[in-house]
């Protein structure tokens, strides 16, 4: 099985949303949930608030391609 990038992010009363990058794509699951892609709108988001999310891709991005531009804020 290969390593897929991963990031947890805990909350109060035990709540966790998970993070994955596999292949092309993010994913997304709640504690107990299914997995689920973000589209191009959820992205953008994240960007913009500058989320947890977001400063982890970069920086993954930056591990994978060091010459990888950050993505355009509209």
């Amino acid at each position: 099985m290969d390593y897929l990038p991963t990031l947890t992010l805990h909350f109060p009363g035990g709540v966790k949303n998970v993070y994955r990058i596999r292949e092309s794509s993010v994913e997304f699951s709640t504690q107990n949930g299914a997995w689920r892609a973000l589209d191009a709108d959820d992205m953008q988001l994240h960007y913009l608030l500058q989320t947890e999310v977001a400063k982890w891709l970069l920086q993954h991005k930056m591990e994978m391609n060091p010459h990888a531009l950050e993505p355009k804020v509209a």
